[in-house]
């Protein structure tokens, strides 16, 4: 059993445990993927994994178990922790265990806690792994995104000062995902479907040295977040092959 150790104690580093020897394997017996662009996954540091279109809840143990190398931070829905009974109690525990990220796609405030904690976590070195959509899609196309994965990339650099002339080195990598809604059972949930699925994984997109002089002024940041968001779909798009519409889906339960 993989172990870490924090302030002299010994503690299970559930993520490896559950995608290396558990869950993971099993998964790859199930699913079978061809993973092009391997090389452009970076080997250290902190970045964000961008994901399109997203069509089933399946995809994100998928990608973990076919993207082995670094451990892999989720944005999710914070009903996943809302739900009643035992099964909700062994969900919640779960994805604090592997390290997701709780967005409350309903309250503003809360989602830009969400921002921060996703920050925090790209400067630690660590890889976010994110559905800019924000909630799935029903039609078989890439919808616009929000700008909440932007966002959080620009509050890396105002964090680390980049904006002040120090290159920000954490990207964004574009993946397009295609044949996932065929791991998708009909009734729902995280166990997949046995067919064959691709992740095409882009190359990294950095903030560029114009955009960090606009990010000085302060008064570009939705600016900046926007074209940034604008570049990052229209990659996915090409790399999954889908339609692309830039409307963005409503959220359920969004205000």
């Amino acid at each position: 059993m993989a172990l870490l150790q924090a302030g002299g104690e010994a503690m299970v580093d559930w993520y490896s445990l559950f995608n290396r020897r558990l869950i993971g394997p099993f998964i790859r017996r199930r699913v079978r993927a061809t993973v092009v662009g391997r090389a452009n996954l970076p080997q250290t540091g902190g970045f964000i994994l961008a994901m399109g279109s997203h069509t089933t809840e399946v995809e994100s143990p998928v990608v973990c178990a076919w993207l082995p190398e670094r451990q892999l931070h989720f944005y999710a829905k914070i009903e996943y922790w809302r739900r009643g009974g035992l099964k909700g109690g062994l969900q919640r525990w779960f994805m604090n265990a592997i390290g997701d990220i709780p967005v409350d796609r309903g309250n503003i405030r809360a989602a830009r806690d969400a921002v921060t904690a996703g920050a925090a976590l790209l400067m630690r070195g660590e890889a976010l792994a994110v559905y800019p959509e924000g909630t799935r899609s029903p039609d078989d196309k890439l919808h616009g995104a929000y700008l909440g994965t932007a966002y959080t990339l620009i509050e890396v650099a105002r964090a680390k000062g980049s904006t002040k002339g120090t290159p920000l080195r954490i990207p964004i990598i574009p993946v397009g995902l295609i044949g996932m809604e065929d791991a998708s059972s009909p009734k729902g949930g995280f166990w997949p479907l046995r067919c064959s699925v691709m992740i095409k994984i882009g190359k990294p997109i950095y903030l560029s040295p114009m955009q960090m002089m606009e990010l000085r002024t302060g008064l570009m940041r939705k600016h900046v977040a926007q074209q940034l968001t604008d570049q990052m779909m229209r990659e996915i798009a090409r790399l999954s092959g889908k339609e692309y519409d830039p409307h963005p889906l409503p959220i359920p339960g969004a205000n």
